[in-house]
């Protein structure tokens, strides 16, 4: 992808470092898009996102998409 995605990828990397302790996937993509849009008015950024918070102790899940299709959850049987 080069060197234009690669420091893409670390802008979002570093706005996201700032909301990955929230409650919420979806409240952290609200702010994450926010803040980019905030900081980088001019820029013409365009990125996907998914992010999952898995509760290994209570057997849940938390996600939030934006701009990918619907995610599945498969199980055996």
């Amino acid at each position: 992808h080069g060197i234009q995605a690669a420091l893409l990828t670390m802008i979002v990397k570093s706005e996201y470092e700032n909301y990955k302790y929230m409650p919420y996937p979806s409240s952290i993509l609200k702010l994450l898009n926010a803040s980019i849009i905030s900081r980088y008015p001019n820029s013409k950024i365009y990125f996907t996102c998914f992010i999952a918070d898995i509760n290994l102790i209570s057997g849940t899940i938390k996600y939030a998409s934006a701009g990918h299709l619907f995610q599945y959850i498969l199980r055996e049987g």
